[in-house]
């Protein structure tokens, strides 16, 4: 389905926006809690100590999970109406909605809630990585995206076994890592969109 005959209630132009603007906010923000955090070590440390209560870069970066993961919302969202044909594809739609609604409950219980902050961050990577991989089988079945597929498959894989402890006592790596798999995807598929090009099969 092309996304000019979409009956999406959003408009996929925004959606595709907001796929884009989300990924710069986060990593804008990230980096910026990062700019004022010289204690932060990739390898001894994880992202989430950025946004511990008790550190000056919590403002910043709990904000910046916050505000990015609303953005990120409308991008799935936007896109269940141009997936509903195909079930893979469409369970991967879902994945992500409840990944970027759970990346906001990062950003409002930091490390500090432990409980809550352990699931929700847990099931933001874990799904990103689920709809990463269902995209991929969707787009592996179609001859026009297969290449696409193949590359979303490889980064759901990378993104499941970056988290073997070869970094250090941190995870900050293997965090940005995983994350950057399924914001790759989306960056391409809102690429697609602005050029009013199929996402999919």
């Amino acid at each position: 389905m092309s996304s000019k005959k979409s009956k999406s209630p959003f408009n996929l132009k925004l959606t595709a926006t907001c796929g884009i603007l989300g990924m710069l906010i986060l990593y804008i923000f990230i980096f910026a809690a990062i700019s004022v955090s010289p204690w932060f070590s990739w390898t001894n440390n994880a992202l989430s100590d950025l946004g511990n209560s008790t550190r000056n870069s919590s403002p910043i970066f709990n904000a910046g999970l916050i505000i990015s993961g609303i953005v990120i919302v409308v991008f799935p969202l936007g896109l269940r109406a141009e997936t509903k044909k195909n079930t893979v594809e469409h369970l991967g739609t879902i994945a992500l909605i409840v990944s970027a609604i759970a990346l906001i409950g990062v950003g409002i219980f930091p490390e500090n809630f432990v409980l809550e902050h352990v699931i929700t961050a847990g099931t933001m990577f874990l799904l990103n990585t689920v709809g990463l991989f269902l995209f991929g089988l969707a787009f592996i079945r179609s001859k026009s995206m297969r290449l696409l597929g193949v590359l979303s498959v490889l980064l759901a894989i990378a993104s499941a076994v970056i988290w073997v402890p070869i970094w250090g006592r941190g995870i900050a790596i293997p965090e940005m890592i995983a994350s950057a798999a399924v914001y790759i995807l989306m960056l391409v598929l809102s690429v697609r969109l602005l050029s009013s090009e199929k996402v999919a099969p």
